[in-house]
C-alpha cells in the first residue's frame, strides 16, 4: 500500500502538468500572446484544484507550497520553448491531438487525486463523485468561458464522464480498502486515459436530444 500523501502528490502534480500543457497549447491555438498563453495555462491547471479546496474547506494549496506552480511552469516554458524552436511547423491537427492526449492525463490524474482526497475526508457517494468532477473539469470550463466558448465538458466525448466513472469506482472500492492498491490505481488511469483517446478518436459521446432548426454555436474545440 501507498500512503495518502504520496498518490496525491504524485497524481496532483501530473494532472498539474498536463493541463498546463493543455491550457498553454489552446491559448497558442487561439492566437493569445504570451500573457495569455500563461494565463491558461495557469487556469487550466489551478482552477479545479483551487474550486475542489475551496469546497473542503481549506487554502489551496498551490498557494502554500511551491511545487505546484513551479511544476506548471515549467511545463509550460518547457513546451512554449519547444513550440518556437520548431517554428510553429505544426499543424493545427497535430496540436488538436497532442492536446488530447495530455488533457486525457490531466483528467485522469485530477480525478484520482481529487476522489482519493474526497475519501480521506470521508465524503459521500455524491461528495467523492462531484469533488472529481470539479477538479478534473473546474480549471477547463474557466478557461472555456474565458475565451468565449462552451465549456467541452458539456459537449465533449466522455469527458466529464470518465471523471464520475473514476469518483464512482474509488469510492466503491474505498469500502473494501482496495482504492489505494498501486496496481488498481494504475489500472484505473491507464484505463481512463485509453478510454479519453479512444472517445476522441472514434467520436463517442453521450446521447444528445435532437434540436432540429437550432443553432450550433459552439466555437471549435
Amino acid at each position: 500500500m501507498i500512503r495518502p500523501g504520496d498518490v496525491f502528490l504524485l497524481a496532483d502534480n501530473v494532472g498539474i502538468a498536463a493541463f498546463a500543457i493543455t491550457g498553454m497549447l489552446t491559448g497558442i491555438r487561439h492566437r493569445l500572446d504570451i500573457i495569455g498563453i500563461l494565463t491558461a495555462g495557469y487556469l487550466t491547471a489551478f482552477g479545479g484544484g483551487i474550486m475542489r479546496d475551496a469546497m473542503i474547506g481549506r487554502i489551496p494549496y498551490v498557494f502554500q507550497d511551491p511545487v505546484p506552480s513551479s511544476v506548471a511552469t515549467i511545463s509550460v516554458l518547457l513546451v512554449l520553448a519547444f513550440y518556437f524552436i520548431k517554428k510553429r511547423r505544426a499543424s493545427r491537427i497535430e496540436q488538436s491531438r497532442i492536446t488530447i492526449f495530455f488533457d486525457a492525463i490531466g483528467l485522469s490524474s485530477f480525478s484520482i487525486a481529487a476522489a482519493l482526497l474526497a475519501i480521506d475526508r470521508d465524503l459521500n457517494l455524491f461528495g467523492v463523485v462531484w469533488i472529481a468532477f470539479i477538479t478534473a473539469t473546474g480549471g477547463g470550463m474557466v478557461r472555456d468561458m474565458l475565451l468565449n466558448r462552451v465549456p467541452k465538458l458539456l459537449f465533449t466525448e466522455f469527458y466529464g464522464t470518465i471523471s464520475i466513472l473514476i469518483g464512482l469506482l474509488l469510492y466503491l472500492l474505498s469500502r473494501y480498502d482496495l482504492h489505494r492498491n498501486e496496481g488498481v490505481l494504475i489500472v484505473i488511469f491507464v484505463s481512463s486515459v485509453l478510454l479519453r483517446l479512444a472517445a476522441y478518436r472514434w467520436n463517442w459521446s453521450l446521447p444528445v436530444p435532437d434540436s432540429s432548426g437550432s443553432t450550433d454555436d459552439r466555437s471549435e474545440n
